[in-house]
């Protein structure tokens, strides 16, 4: 998986609004940052959570 972030300007932000999105969340990440004295890397590791 790849992620990619990146600026926009804040005008772009009404553009957002427009988007109807609905989703359920059954599990959270956890991300680690870990270095091992030639760079950094990080883990993620997921957890399960009860539906509210």
């Amino acid at each position: 998986m790849s992620l990619e972030v990146r600026e926009e300007p804040l005008g772009l932000l009404n553009e957002h609004v427009r988007v109807s999105i609905a989703f359920a969340v059954n599990r959270t990440l956890a991300v680690s940052l870990r270095s091992d004295g030639l760079g950094a890397s990080c883990s993620m590791n997921a957890r399960s959570i009860r539906p509210m």
